[in-house]
């Protein structure tokens, strides 16, 4: 038995493995209580693929902050089916936390 998935190389690979019974260790937060895998849809011919990763502590924690910040890489390589990835931020104690991040294909082209 494999001790880890292959790497996936699309959107759509990463959300069959971490929707697997099989995988679902990959997604546990350290104390074994959430997972970090929120949601995956959409469809590739119109180009509104997403996988979304937050834990319901992450999404709890973003509704009571006053300041959330995002940020976002665009021109993503084509074989992973997105075109943006989005994060979004917020500073805890000082430090920069990730509560939210989300991978989006928006239909428009970057020449990669």
């Amino acid at each position: 038995m494999n001790r880890y998935p292959k790497v996936p190389q699309t959107i759509s690979g990463l959300s069959k493995i971490l929707s697997s019974e099989k995988w679902e260790g990959l997604c546990r937060t350290l104390d074994k209580k959430d997972s970090i895998f929120a949601a995956a849809g959409g469809h590739g011919h119109d180009k509104t693929k997403f996988a979304i990763f937050a834990s319901r502590r992450m999404i709890k924690y973003m509704a009571e902050v006053k300041d959330i910040f995002s940020d976002g890489t665009f021109c993503t390589p084509a074989h992973l089916e997105c075109s943006q990835i989005w994060n979004l931020v917020t500073v805890r104690r000082n430090h920069v936390r990730a509560p939210c991040v989300s991978s989006f294909n928006f239909s428009f082209e970057c020449g990669l």
